[in-house]
């Protein structure tokens, strides 16, 4: 078991040895499983992917590499093969594997064809965005209509992401909708001030964090550090926060090493050191992981 991670780590870690991967398990699955079946099979084989590098805790330090295989896996399979999956699984299961693997929308087939009128209608709501009656004009839709506005008004969003009230509901709408990658993107392209954060940001992050440990991971360590960096009493304490965050759902272990980690690398910010000596993480995240 323990050789069998290690080679898919390889397979992910190095570009060169992915289009073996690829070509290698897309023809099992192409001479395995009908095309009615096949789609479920690259869900599948995705996960067990993922998996594999979760319990060998590599996931959050190849998170881009794993996912630029992922995308490209899904795009050796054609539109039909997907076209099944849209019609046989729930639309919550398909726009949960497309936020993770943009790949997916294009070969999703498009459901705008159904009504032309959804994109006029989302044109005079972007105007004044409000995220209350996006969720009412949802629940009269059919289930491909919703996918149709779901991303439209996000990509839109996101155009506008610099802009306060389109920058909330963004916020809203991809936490409602579970859309982590757009989120984290956003935020990310933005450089956002932690410190700025709206209310509907930090939903969104509270959301990632109950959803999504494994991809709020390297997010909130980022966070973390960039409070420190402001080097002002204020962000110290908010960035304990985020200390709070990250021990709640991580092992002991690793929150240890992080924390001695940011301890050596922080070590002539005093004011920051004795912040975090006021607060006794490693006694609290002991007794939290006491049986």
């Amino acid at each position: 078991m323990s050789n069998r991670h290690t080679t898919l780590e390889e397979w992910i870690l190095q570009r060169d040895k992915q289009p073996s991967l690829i070509n290698d398990t897309s023809s099992k699955i192409k001479k395995d499983f009908s095309v009615a079946l096949q789609a479920e099979a690259v869900f599948r084989q995705i996960n067990l992917w993922k998996e594999a590098l979760i319990s060998r805790g590599q996931y959050s330090f190849c998170i881009t590499d794993f996912r630029r295989l992922a995308n490209e896996f899904i795009l050796v399979f054609s539109e039909d093969v997907y076209a099944y999956a849209f019609q046989s699984l729930s639309h919550e299961a398909i726009s949960k594997y497309a936020d993770s693997y943009p790949a997916l929308k294009q070969r999703i087939p498009d459901p705008t064809a159904a009504d032309p009128s959804l994109t006029q209608w989302a044109e005079q709501w972007l105007v004044r965005p409000h995220f209350r009656s996006y969720k009412q004009r949802l629940k009269e839709l059919s289930s491909a209509e919703q996918s149709f506005l779901q991303t439209f008004i996000a990509a839109r969003l996101q155009e506008h992401v610099h802009h306060p009230p389109s920058r909330r509901t963004f916020f809203e709408l991809t936490a409602y909708h579970r859309m982590w990658e757009e989120g984290i993107g956003a935020w990310e392209r933005s450089s956002a001030d932690p410190m700025q954060f709206s209310r509907e940001e930090k939903r969104f992050f509270s959301a990632l964090i109950a959803n999504d440990p494994e991809r709020a991971l390297p997010v909130c360590l980022q966070i973390t550090e960039q409070l420190i960096e402001k080097r002002q009493t204020d962000a110290y304490q908010n960035a304990l926060n985020w200390v709070s965050a990250v021990k709640s759902f991580t092992e002991r272990d690793y929150f240890e090493s992080w924390l001695a980690l940011l301890r050596r690398k922080y070590r002539s910010l005093r004011s920051f050191i004795q912040e975090l000596d006021n607060v006794d993480f490693l006694a609290k995240h002991n007794n939290d992981n006491t049986k």
